[in-house]
Order: structure tokens, then C-alpha cells, then sequence
């Protein structure tokens, strides 16, 4: 069934996160090392206290044609769906990755949706799609949950655009519905598909897994952690908003280009 959606968070929601934003035990010890600063968090929760106004964000969202998706198990996909004005236009699906969300497509929406009909959804677990009632959610299933969104709204052929965690998703929609995917676009093709490669490496191919295997060993302990303990690792996550805060920003923090004006992690 698709129904209509309207971004709403109740005010006692808000109310109760402010307080615990004002109730936070900060650590001790060293905090200037592994991983977020102290100082860069705490600026951080002074602004969402002081500064950041959810409902103005909220009413900016809800001017978008939301909709969700409620499965026959009665999990629910959020989604964007916005119509073209030009006729026979192609439809296209794009899929944030992690740890963004369907916001960080937004700013598209206003380039696209003269020439394309746009679906944009949140992932199963993100934004405000419900979170898997069961183990194996996996890229190439949520491609099946997507493609019964795009048949439900009565695409036979469409184009997918992925990053991250949606690339994975786009490329499972291509391998199983070529008749019906016309085009994939990807961007941060993650490690979890990689094509083979004949014995022979170049100086150059060699120096690249050298360099991929040393940040893995560095800075990719948040991904075992998240692939092989995520529960224990969800405790924590959903009881500390500032916690939760911590973990999704050091991602935006590091992989941002340092170089650009917008690198800002309150932007």
C-alpha cells in the first residue's frame, strides 16, 4: 500500500533530547586522540542546543511530495516521489549511502525534477523507513524492496544513481533486472564488490591495495564493528544521542575534502 507521509517529530521527542543533551557525561582522560576531539563535540552540542532549529528544517522537508511504502509485514519505506513536467520522461531512483540519508539528495531535487520523475527513498534502518524486524537485509534484498517500489508506482524501466552502501544496492538492481535497469551511475564503489583482477598488478594497482589495506587497518574499525557486533554497538547508539552524534559525524569529519567551504560538519 502507498500512502502519504509528512515529516513530524512531536515536540516531547525534541523536548526529552534536549535534555538529554544537557545531561551528557563526557569522557575523560584522552580526549584530543582516536577519534572524535572532545573540543570539535562539544561545539557541537552547543550549536544543536543553541543554534539548530529542527523545525525549520522540518517545514523546509515537508515542502516535497513524501510518501511511504507499507509492506505486507507492515514495514514501512519512506520516500520522495517527485513528477517531471516534461511527458516520457526517464524515471530516476536515487539511493544515499552510509552514514548519510535521503538529505544529502536533496539539493538535487530542485536541478532534476523539471526533466525526471525522481524517487528518492530512505534505506530500510535509515531516515525514517523502519529498521529490518529480522537478520539478512541485505544490499540484494533491499534491491528486491526497490524494485516492488518502482513496479508499485508504475516504472517498468528506470535509471539508478548509488553511493556507498546505494551503489552496492544500484549494482544488485542492474544484475537482477538488466530489462529494466536502464542505466546505473555510482559513486564510492565500496570494497564489498570488486571485480577480479588478472595475477599481474601494476606498480601503480599495487601501490593502491597497499595503500586501501594500511586505512582499513587504521580507520576502518567502525565497519567490523558494525558488520560482525551491531547490536551491541546499537545499545549505545540509540540510548546517547550525543553518542549517535559522535559516530556519524567523525565519517563526515574525515572523508569530507578539507579543502572545500561546505566541509563544515553543522552545514
Amino acid at each position: 500500500m502507498l500512502k502519504s507521509f509528512r515529516v513530524r517529530i512531536p515536540p516531547a521527542a525534541l523536548a526529552e533530547l534536549h535534555t538529554r543533551l544537557r545531561r551528557i557525561r563526557w569522557p575523560r582522560g584522552v580526549t584530543d586522540s582516536g577519534g572524535m576531539p572532545l573540543s570539535e563535540l562539544e561545539a557541537i552540542t552547543r550549536y544543536w542546543l543553541s543554534e539548530y532549529h529542527w523545525a525549520a528544517h522540518e517545514r523546509e522537508m515537508n515542502r516535497l511530495p513524501h510518501f511511504e511504502l507499507v509492506g505486507g509485514d507492515n514495514q514501512r519505506l519512506h520516500y520522495i516521489h517527485t513528477t517531471a513536467t516534461q511527458s516520457h520522461s526517464m524515471p530516476l531512483l536515487l539511493l544515499h549511502g552510509w552514514p548519510g540519508s535521503f538529505v544529502e539528495m536533496l539539493s538535487l531535487v530542485p536541478h532534476l525534477a523539471g526533466l525526471f520523475d525522481l524517487i528518492v527513498p530512505s534505506l530500510p534502518g535509515f531516515g525514517f523507513s523502519d529498521p529490518p524486524e529480522a537478520a539478512g537485509m541485505s544490499n540484494e534484498r533491499i534491491a528486491g524492496i526497490l524494485a516492488e517500489l518502482m513496479t508499485r508506482l508504475g516504472y517498468e524501466r528506470f535509471a539508478v544513481h548509488g553511493g556507498d552502501v546505494g551503489a552496492g544496492i544500484a549494482t544488485w538492481l542492474a544484475r537482477r533486472l538488466p530489462e529494466r535497469v536502464e542505466c546505473i551511475h555510482l559513486n564510492y564503489i565500496p570494497g564489498s564488490y570488486a571485480p577480479h583482477v588478472g595475477p599481474a598488478l601494476s606498480d601503480e594497482e599495487s601501490a593502491f591495495l597497499r595503500l586501501r589495506s594500511e586505512w582499513v587497518q587504521a580507520h576502518g574499525g567502525y565497519a567490523h564493528m558494525q558488520s560482525t557486533r551491531p547490536l551491541t554497538l546499537a545499545y549505545a547508539l540509540s540510548d546517547s544521542p550525543l553518542g549517535l552524534a559522535a559516530w556519524i559525524c567523525e565519517k563526515f569529519r574525515e572523508w569530507a575534502d578539507p579543502r572545500h567551504p561546505s566541509r563544515s560538519i553543522r552545514s
